[in-house]
């Protein structure tokens, strides 16, 4: 599941280079979904949540993903780390 994840978010970030936005923003959705089912089952992957993160700044959900609560408070900060890009997939 993470390295069908994986090949997702890749041929995502190819489609969107591509100017083919709502299939590339498909794949993220999809890719997002796989992350997902990793994290269920085994929730220390930190290589799934590090790709999850980037497909959640790719595409931002607005509403919280089925079968989850809405959080009341939370606050979204943007955090930038020197010597890593924002698509470095482990």
């Amino acid at each position: 599941r993470f390295n069908l994840g994986n090949e997702l978010l890749a041929l995502a970030l190819q489609h969107n280079t591509k100017g083919d936005e709502d299939r590339a923003m498909t794949l993220v959705e999809l890719a997002k979904q796989r992350y997902r089912e990793v994290l269920r089952s085994q929730p220390q992957h930190w290589d799934a949540r590090h790709n999850l993160d980037i497909a959640l700044r790719l595409v931002p959900e607005t509403e919280p993903p089925p079968g989850e609560d809405k959080p009341s408070n939370v606050q979204r900060i943007q955090v930038d780390l020197r010597g890593i890009r924002g698509v470095d997939l482990p």
